[in-house]
């Protein structure tokens, strides 16, 4: 006992004795030497970050595993984190590192307990699967069925069975309040609570979608973003409509309408870029063309469940509906030649996409509905 103190001592004394005074420009030196495989860099850089993983093996420590188990396990995540890190991001390193040492340090202690055997790669699966189990039980009031736990989660019969079993291998849904070990105070639905952890690289994609998509609002000249945050709430909870806005600016509605539109198109690019819409290509069979479409993304945490959205989203979301109002336009314009197109529906086609309540279907069908009959034209 007296020997494992000592060398708890000794590595406590040899991480109080490393420098920390290197400066900005050091440090993107060193993370450049680290990029191209520098091992000596790799080991500074962990020599710098050691006091990190004493606080995470402290908070994992259990009576039947040594402390010093725990902090060698913590410092190959600490590794993990220094060759997966990406500087050019813009995070600190440290709040990136924390998630993979108490990863490693997690699945050690899975390893070690003994009573469950479950492959780690079936984690993320079986946290999914708990935690969209809960969410349905608490929405219908019952136990969920098979059918729409597969539909909810979209996966195939085969993956559910596989899961299902992994589950009942670690005694099932309805006893993961049930101790890991005799003695012990971890249980599984421990084990399976989210608690931020998972994939690191999960958890700060989605913080920096978050802020570049903040920063995509801030890239607008001042009216642009004045115009966007009045229409959709971002000021205010109440979004205003085109005619208070046209007032407070003093423009026409028309001029607002546009000023937005383009404001959304900046950021619906920038949405794009962050991996937040999914392109995919709709083929309109009257025209044989190809358009774009755009869907917006659930947002998920790390474990894949749907999470909430932030006011800037949802506004991407509503506007994504009106965008595609716009596009099924268009498709009405170049399937109706729009000269012979009477002016009745000329104005209802105008009059009706730019209102976000009114279809596509029923723009098109006035327009069929409205042609000019060339029978009374000839007999006038």
């Amino acid at each position: 006992m007296s020997e494992n103190v000592d060398s708890i001592n000794q590595y406590f004394k040899k991480i109080s004795e490393v420098s920390e005074d290197l400066s900005r420009e050091e440090m993107e030196k060193l993370w450049k030497r680290i990029k191209k495989g520098d091992t000596a860099a790799k080991q500074r850089m962990m020599e710098l970050n050691l006091r990190l993983v004493i606080p995470a093996a402290k908070r994992f420590m259990r009576k039947d595993i040594d402390l010093l188990d725990l902090i060698e396990e913590g410092n190959l995540g600490l590794l993990q984190a220094i060759e997966k890190f990406d500087p050019s991001k813009g995070f600190r390193f440290s709040t990136y590192a924390i998630y993979w040492i108490d990863q490693a340090i997690r699945k050690y202690i899975d390893e070690q307990s003994g009573a469950i055997k479950i492959p780690s790669h079936a984690w993320g699966d079986i946290k999914k699967w708990t935690r969209t189990w809960n969410a349905l039980k608490d929405s219908l009031e019952r136990e969920p069925s098979l059918t729409e736990m597969s539909r909810e989660l979209d996966w195939s019969a085969r993956k559910i069975k596989s899961i299902l079993e992994t589950i009942n291998a670690a005694k099932g849904i309805d006893s993961l309040a049930l101790a890991i070990g005799e003695e012990d105070e971890v249980t599984l639905e421990d084990t399976l609570t989210d608690d931020g952890k998972g994939n690191p690289d999960d958890v700060f994609s989605r913080s920096s979608s978050n802020s570049a998509l903040l920063a995509a609002l801030e890239e607008l000249n001042p009216r642009d973003k004045e115009i966007l945050m009045m229409r959709n709430g971002l000021k205010t909870n109440e979004p205003m409509t085109l005619s208070e806005v046209s007032k407070i600016m003093g423009l026409s509605r028309e001029r607002v309408r546009q000023i937005e539109e383009r404001a959304i198109s900046h950021i619906r690019k920038k949405a794009h870029k962050l991996g937040i819409l999914e392109t995919h290509n709709i083929s309109d069979r009257r025209t044989r063309q190809i358009h774009t479409g755009m869907e917006l993304k659930n947002k998920t945490n790390v474990l894949g469940e749907i999470v909430g959205t932030s006011a800037l989203e949802k506004l991407l979301k509503k506007r994504m509906e009106e965008i595609k109002l716009r596009e099924a336009a268009k498709r009405a314009k170049s399937a109706h030649s729009f000269k012979k197109t009477p002016a009745k529906a000329k104005k209802e086609l105008k009059k009706t996409f730019p209102a976000k309540e009114k279809s596509a279907k029923i723009a098109v069908s006035r327009i069929k509905k409205t042609k000019t009959p060339q029978k009374n034209k000839k007999k006038k």
